[in-house]
C-alpha cells in the first residue's frame, strides 16, 4: 500500500462523472489525507456503507458515496491491469443469538466510529447482552430517547419489536 503523510481513518469510494474515474479518497478528522484513481475498482472482503447528500448545482440529483474504514483494511495497491485494489481483512461471523428472556433494548452511536451497539436488559434493568461496532437499522420501529448525556440511548420494548437481524457488519430492528 502506498503510504499516505498522516494516518486515515475512513474512505469514500465514488465515480467522478467529469472525469470519468472511480476514486478512493483517504480521510481523516483533519480532511483529505491522499486520493486514488482508477478505471476500476475491486473491493475484496470487506463491506461498506452508503451514504448521500444532495447534489447543490442546477439539476436535481444526489452524490452517494460509499464508506469503508481503515482498521478493516490490509492494502490499497494497483494491480498489473491498472485496476485499484482494496483487501479488507476478512471479518468472521460472530456468535450474536438473541437472549431469549429481554424485555427492551437500548441502542446509540459511537462518536468515534459511527458505528453502534444494540444493549439487550431483562425486566430488572440488568444488562444480558451487548452487540458492538455495528451499523444499526431500524425499520418501522416505536422507540423513544433515555438517559442523560453522555450516558444516552435509544430504547426499544420488546413488544414493539417483531424481529432482529444480525450480520457481520449489521444489527436490523424491524418493528
Amino acid at each position: 500500500m502506498s503510504s499516505p503523510s498522516e494516518p486515515w481513518s475512513w474512505a469514500d469510494v465514488g465515480f467522478d462523472t467529469a472525469k470519468k474515474l472511480w476514486f478512493v479518497r483517504l480521510n481523516n478528522h483533519k480532511g483529505v489525507v491522499q486520493v486514488f484513481i482508477a478505471k476500476s475498482i475491486i473491493l475484496k472482503n470487506g463491506y461498506g456503507i452508503q451514504y448521500q447528500w444532495p447534489d447543490e448545482g442546477p439539476r436535481d440529483g444526489w452524490h452517494v458515496r460509499e464508506r469503508i474504514y481503515a482498521n478493516e483494511v490490509k492494502s490499497i495497491e494497483y494491480d498489473s491491469n491498472g485496476n485499484l485494489v482494496v483487501d479488507s481483512a476478512r471479518v468472521e461471523a460472530l456468535d450474536d443469538e438473541m437472549p431469549q428472556e429481554y424485555s427492551y433494548i437500548c441502542y446509540a452511536y459511537s462518536l468515534k466510529t459511527s458505528r453502534g451497539f444494540v444493549e439487550f436488559y431483562d425486566a430488572k434493568n440488568k444488562l444480558l447482552k451487548r452487540i458492538n461496532e455495528r451499523w444499526i437499522i431500524v425499520e418501522n420501529l416505536s422507540r423513544k430517547t433515555i438517559g442523560e448525556f453522555p450516558h444516552i440511548r435509544i430504547r426499544v420494548e420488546r413488544e414493539n419489536i417483531r424481529k432482529i437481524l444480525t450480520t457481520k457488519s449489521a444489527v436490523i430492528i424491524e418493528g
